[in-house]
Parts: structure tokens; sequence; C-alpha cells
């Protein structure tokens, strides 16, 4: 029988060594289900349309130029327009220090915010591969591995009908 998997924030954040900025509740209860990110490119523009809000968001070089560009207005709006999407958590990486917008619309829509000085894409390769294994579909077999002239076998069924038996 297999099931969904998630991985708690306090978790991610041990695991990354990522630095809690701002973190509006307890990071046990955060969860993660997702193995994908976010990077916000068309989504600082205004296009929501396939946004997964059960992503983690990650700002990068890349993300933080484009908001330094525009004027306090602007900034404001595009930022609030995301972040009131909802995410699991935002994570600066290459040590960008959160903007002002950001803490204040953190704290109103209960996102977590995280940060570290590794480049975005360390960060990304590093984060992705971590939540593969701890999402990872799973199932439980009842089951004997048997060898037989160098090929493994498994042999599953229920508890108690005799596969060891038959092993033997």
């Amino acid at each position: 029988m297999s099931a969904n998997f998630s991985v708690s924030l306090s978790q991610i954040i041990k695991e990354m060594s990522f630095e809690t900025v701002f973190m509006p509740s307890d990071p046990d209860t955060i969860m993660v289900s997702s193995t994908q990110l976010n990077r916000p490119g068309v989504e600082l523009t205004g296009f929501f349309e396939y946004y997964d809000k059960n992503r983690i968001l990650v700002f990068g070089n890349t993300e933080m130029a484009y908001l330094a560009k525009l004027n306090d207005e602007k900034r404001a709006k595009v930022l609030l327009d995301l972040m009131s999407k909802g995410a699991p958590a935002l994570v600066l990486c290459r040590g960008f220090e959160p903007l002002p917008e950001m803490i204040d619309l953190a704290k109103q829509y209960s996102m977590p915010v995280l940060a570290t000085g590794d480049q975005t894409y360390n960060v990304i390769s590093s984060l992705v591969a971590y939540l593969n294994v701890e999402l990872a579909p799973r199932i439980t077999r009842h089951g004997v591995l048997v060898e037989v002239y160098g090929e493994g076998i498994l042999l599953i069924g229920d508890s108690g009908v005799g596969k060891s038996e038959t092993a033997i």
C-alpha cells in the first residue's frame, strides 16, 4: 500500500543548514509535500496560472535584481501578489537580506522566511535531491529474498503463508 509523504520544515532547515529569518509557527507543524521548487520568474510579472502554492519559493540573484529595479510601489504590489498566494517557505540564497516588504508580508501571510549564503543553483540541487529521497513513494511487502543460480528471487505473500519455508 503506497501513501503520500511529507517532510517537516524543521527537518529541511536542519538538513540544508538554513538560517531562520522569520518563523510564524512551529516549523515541525509546517509540512512540505512537493519535490518541486518555485523560482518565481513569470510570477513576478503577475502570471499565476500555473503557480503551485505547495512548492517552496526560492529567490536568487535574478529575482532580487528584478525586484531592485522596481519602484517601491510596484515592488510592494509584486510581492503582495506573490506572497498572498502562499508557499511553505521562502528561501533567500546568496546571502541576500530580505526586503522590508518581504518580512511584513511574511508576517501577514504566515510564510516562513529562510536564508543561506549558498549559490542558488547549489541550494536548488541539494534541496530537490533531499526532497526526492524524503518524499519518494514507498511500499511495504512481506517477502523473502532467495538466490538461485546467481539470480535473486523475491517471494512475496501475506504474512504466515509459508514464504520462509518455501525458501528453505
